[in-house]
C-alpha cells in the first residue's frame, strides 16, 4: 500500500483500513523490536509485534510503501527488502543460485578507509590496496539492524562479504548465501523474542 506520512498517521490513528490491518499495525503502535533497513542511502522501517510485523519503505521523499507480514514471512521479507540473494527456500529466492564464498581471507580494516572505499566503489571507482580487490565488481552495501545487532554486508560480483564491527576495526569476512540467510532469520526471530 502506498501512503504519504500523513496517511500513515491517519492509518495508526485508525482510519476505516485499519481493522483489517491491525496485527501489524500494533506492531508499530508497540513493537517488541524495530529494525532499520540501509541501502543506497535510502532507510526503510521495520517494526516486529507479537503476532505481524509492518515494514515501511520510502518510494520517493513523499511516498512510502507498506507491507504487513507474517512473523513467518519477515526473514524472506527483510532479504527481499535489501536486495540479497540468499539460499532461502520458496518463492522466486528459489529460482536463483545463492551467492558463493567469494575467495579470499578476512580483512581487517579502519572504518573510515572502508567508508572511504565504499563511496568510491559506488561510483566506479577502484579503491587501492586489498580494499580494491575485495570490492572488485561492487554491486550493493546493505544493513539490517536494531539496537543490539547487525547484519551488514557488502555484496561484490565475486560474492559477498561480511562487515563485522570490532572496538577498533572493521573486519570484512567472505561469506555465502547459506550465512546471509541464517543471520537475517536469526535477526528477525530475535526481534519477534524481544
Amino acid at each position: 500500500m502506498r501512503l504519504t506520512a500523513a496517511g500513515f498517521a491517519a492509518l495508526l490513528a485508525g482510519d476505516a483500513r485499519a481493522a483489517e490491518l491491525e496485527p501489524a499495525l500494533a506492531a508499530v503502535r508497540e513493537p517488541r523490536a524495530e529494525l532499520t533497513l540501509e541501502r543506497a542511502g535510502a532507510e526503510a522501517r521495520c517494526w516486529i509485534g507479537d503476532d505481524a510485523a509492518c515494514l515501511l519503505v520510502p518510494e520517493d521523499e513523499r511516498v512510502s510503501r507498506l507491507f504487513l507480514f507474517e512473523l513467518d514471512e519477515l526473514p524472506l521479507a527483510l532479504t527481499r527488502a535489501v536486495g540479497a540473494t540468499p539460499a532461502l527456500a520458496g518463492g522466486d529466492a528459489a529460482d536463483r543460485d545463492p551467492p558463493a564464498r567469494p575467495a579470499g581471507e578476512a580483512l581487517e580494516v579502519a572504518p573510515g578507509d572502508l567508508a572511504a572505499a565504499l563511496a568510491a566503489a559506488a561510483h566506479g571507482v577502484r579503491a587501492e590496496g586489498p580494499l580494491g580487490d575485495v570490492l572488485d565488481g561492487f554491486r550493493a552495501h546493505w544493513r539490517i539492524a536494531d539496537h543490539h545487532a547487525a547484519v551488514e554486508v557488502i555484496d561484490t560480483a565475486a560474492g559477498p562479504w561480511a562487515v563485522v564491527a570490532g572496538p577498533d576495526a572493521v573486519e570484512l569476512r567472505p561469506v555465502d548465501g547459506t550465512w546471509i540467510a541464517h543471520a537475517i532469520a536469526d535477526l528477525a526471530r530475535a526481534g519477534a523474542r524481544a
